[in-house]
């Protein structure tokens, strides 16, 4: 085949490869890698992503199915306040049965305190074991 380098009617070129970095700035403020979106989280389960809030500092809050609180732990990205940190946290939990439940990411205002920058996961809740 011939190498193409201009992409549709609109004129889009790619100069070379484009890799999952070229496209940061289009993330939310604090982005979930694992567990993907609607998978299962294990129990013990580890939560990965990258953040950019301020003071590297938020907050990760999981929830059971009946909209109960089962953790809100804080948690520090490895940089913030103008660069993209990665974070890694294992969250305990306890559930009596297998059930979906919601893993909710936020940051507080530097400025009032208020909740900011709300995220919500679907994700598989399993007893520990």
């Amino acid at each position: 085949g011939t190498t193409v380098t201009v992409f549709g009617s609109e004129g889009i070129v790619l100069a070379g490869p484009v890799g999952r970095g070229d496209f940061t700035d289009q993330l939310p403020s604090i982005f979930v890698d694992r567990p993907a979106y609607g998978a299962a989280l294990g129990n013990p389960g580890r939560v990965t992503g990258n953040a950019n809030v301020f003071e590297a500092a938020f907050l990760i809050s999981l929830l059971d199915a009946r909209g109960r609180i089962l953790v809100d732990e804080p948690v520090m990205a490895l940089c913030g306040t103008g660069c993209r940190g990665g974070f890694d946290v294992t969250l305990r939990y306890t559930v009596a049965r297998a059930q979906w439940g919601i893993l909710r990411t936020y940051n507080l205002s530097a400025k009032d305190g208020s909740v900011e920058d709300v995220r919500e996961y679907p994700v598989w809740l399993t007893p520990e074991g």
